[in-house]
């Protein structure tokens, strides 16, 4: 019988269990990290590392040569960001796991009233989620 290739269906699998997948998985990655590293290097200089281990203070942007591409990804963010968590809707709807319970008017109106307060405490001046949210 073959291994699974995901646990989501073994919401009890054993830790043991989780940090084999785990260590499984970030070695199929392995061959990939230098990858990234060099695409990340070259687009997103301050973004955090794959493979290096940086020194404070040390130049993040000496790869690169023409400022374009980090300047896409900086705007492609904000459009994607505008895009799927506007600040000013509703992005974020939390249900019970059960539709039936959510015909029930009281565990309905639950709901909407922890969207409410998860809204305001997300975009309250003090929570900073937008400037957070844009540093990656």
């Amino acid at each position: 019988m073959s291994k699974p290739r995901a646990l989501p269906d073994r919401p009890h699998a054993s830790a043991e269990e989780l940090i084999q997948r785990h260590d499984q998985l970030k070695g199929a990655r392995a061959n990939f990290d230098t990858q990234f590293q060099e695409v990340k290097d070259l687009l997103w200089p301050d973004g955090g590392d794959f493979t290096k281990q940086r020194t404070p203070g040390e130049k993040t942007n000496l790869q690169i040569y023409d400022a374009n591409p980090t300047l896409a990804v900086e705007q492609g963010a904000s459009v994607l960001e505008a895009f799927l968590m506007p600040p000013t809707q509703r992005w974020q709807h939390t249900r019970a796991s059960d539709p039936e319970l959510m015909k029930v008017a009281s565990v309905k109106k639950f709901f909407e009233d922890l969207d409410d307060a998860v809204f305001d405490a997300r975009y309250a001046g003090r929570s900073n989620f937008q400037g957070e949210n844009q540093q990656g």
